[in-house]
């Protein structure tokens, strides 16, 4: 995939390497339940070839118990004040990846200074017993390949891939060194207020060469904090370099094996070898984005596009399935004897809501689902007028990473979407839980049709199908597999599909 897609990885590291290091954590008094951060005199590059920096704040958390977390950042740049603010929910005994940025605009194509603030901030009306933190910064990217704003060969940029999903890549997104529990500083405590946290795995990138935080458990090695897996329904990995971790520096304190890795972490000859089950890829999701799926998208051949239309018509008739939900065109002609597509394109006033292009009749519309059918959302009457460029930028994007909160809230007014809705991620959880109930079905009846099993190149659309549902859930932090879960029902490996 690399040489395909033309990038070269690091001399640095293989994506075999580990180290093994401690983070930092903290008790959270009721009374005091944020931490402030501050890094003045900061330099801010313009990025993509524009007039615009981005400043950051990021970082991994983990806690004993759900939390609700909120992060914002204030920046001071040419005497303008710019601010974001997001909120994240950490799940218990896992490490959360939390991120924000801000875009600030700079008068000239130069370096500016800036003044950085931020604030994490534990949310709800019981405070978890800690909170570990690692690799927090409150920074600026400097990326070089975001300063020259590489091109891919479809005359996209690096700049148009960034804007992309960006909530679901943060924070390695960003590109900052994240091998330290603290490089910047919380100014509101003292140094002494923090002890030694858990341990954590942090996995080397082939690619950009940074070391990343993530899970080695193997029960948690599913959750892809920075990585993707190697293997799931072929686990164990046994791959070289996937699967073997060797760990080329280890937390000074570390005497004998923690009890967390056990099973996991072996002394060879002297070293330390993590023994990954699932294993992870090579790259880090960031690099993955960039350098391998940006860059090979585009030499698709026209059997890939069919079988990507096959895939997305699939995952459609999927979703009424197990929604016991009637076509919404046919649903329409029988209750309300109307057109549902001329009804949308009427209701937007006949143009594209995001950049309100004239649209002269709706065959000239894109009917967008508006929540992403990738996370098993259905087609309803909920649904958007865009035009075919905007309807392409959208792709499976949620509303809130593709809308301004401005656009959120006349999208809610128009479609009579709940506003909550639009600004969350969340992948239609009513639908995985049918799935999960009818896993023999969807394996053995579903997958078995002829256009999802004809073999296309060694490939079969299958194979797609599954791929797409399961990043989904993988990426909405549900622990469930799907391969693994009909082993557990059948008894068996599925025929249906090639490979995991």
């Amino acid at each position: 995939m690399r040489q395909q897609s033309g990038f070269s990885v690091t001399e640095e590291t293989s994506g075999g390497e580990c180290k093994i290091k401690r983070s930092a954590r903290w008790d959270p008094e009721e009374s005091h339940s944020t931490l402030l951060f501050r890094e003045p005199e900061v330099d801010v590059p313009s990025l993509f070839g524009e007039h615009n920096g981005i400043a950051c704040f990021a970082g991994y958390v983990s806690v004993p118990k759900e939390t609700n977390i909120n992060l914002s950042i204030t920046v001071t740049v040419d005497g303008d004040t710019y601010r974001g603010n997001e909120s994240f929910t950490a799940e218990a005994d896992e490490w959360t990846p939390v991120g924000i940025h801000a875009t600030v605009q700079l008068c000239n194509i130069e370096e500016h200074i800036a003044d950085l603030e931020a604030e994490l901030t534990l949310e709800g009306d019981t405070l978890p017993e800690w909170l570990d933190v690692f690799g927090i910064n409150l920074s600026s990217i400097v990326w070089e390949d975001f300063i020259n704003n590489i091109e891919y060969d479809d005359g996209a940029t690096i700049g148009d891939k960034f804007d992309q999903r960006t909530t679901l890549t943060v924070p390695y997104l960003y590109y900052l060194n994240h091998e330290r529990a603290f490089l910047s500083s919380p100014v509101n405590l003292e140094s002494e207020t923090f002890v030694h946290g858990q341990h954590v795995f942090l996995k080397s990138c082939n690619r950009c060469g940074r070391f990343l935080p993530t899970e080695y458990v193997q029960q948690k090695e599913r959750n892809l904090t920075s990585f993707g897996n190697h293997c799931v329904s072929r686990a164990p990995c046994n791959h070289s370099t996937f699967g073997y971790q060797t760990v080329i520096e280890e937390d000074s304190e570390l005497e004998g094996i923690p009890p967390a890795l056990e099973g996991v972490v072996n002394r060879e000859g002297g070293g330390l070898v993590v023994n990954l089950y699932y294993g992870y890829q090579l790259e880090c999701k960031a690099c993955k984005k960039f350098y391998v799926n940006a860059a090979l998208n585009p030499m698709r051949n026209s059997t890939q596009h069919r079988e990507d239309a096959l895939r997305r018509r699939a995952i459609e008739v999927l979703v009424r399935k197990l929604l016991d939900d009637d076509w919404i065109y046919h649903r329409f002609r029988q209750e309300r004897d109307e057109e549902f597509d001329e009804f949308i394109w009427e209701r937007f006033n006949k143009e594209c809501f995001k950049c309100g292009k004239d649209l002269p009749s709706p065959s000239e519309m894109d009917l967008d689902h508006t929540m992403p059918l990738a996370a098993l959302w259905p087609l309803d009457k909920h649904a958007t007028c865009l035009c075919s460029d905007c309807n392409s930028k959208k792709s499976d994007q949620f509303p809130v990473d593709f809308y301004t909160p401005d656009e959120l809230r006349a999208l809610s007014e128009i479609t009579g979407q709940d506003l909550e809705m639009l600004s969350k991620r969340s992948i239609n959880r009513e639908a995985v839980r049918t799935l999960q109930r009818r896993i023999i079905w969807f394996f053995d009846e579903f997958l078995s049709a002829d256009n999802y099993q004809k073999d296309r190149d060694g490939k079969i659309v299958a194979d797609l199908i599954i791929r797409a549902i399961q990043d989904r859930i993988d990426e909405a932090n549900m622990e469930y597999n799907l391969v693994a879960e009909y082993q557990q029902q059948a008894g068996r490996m599925p025929e249906t599909i090639t490979s995991g």
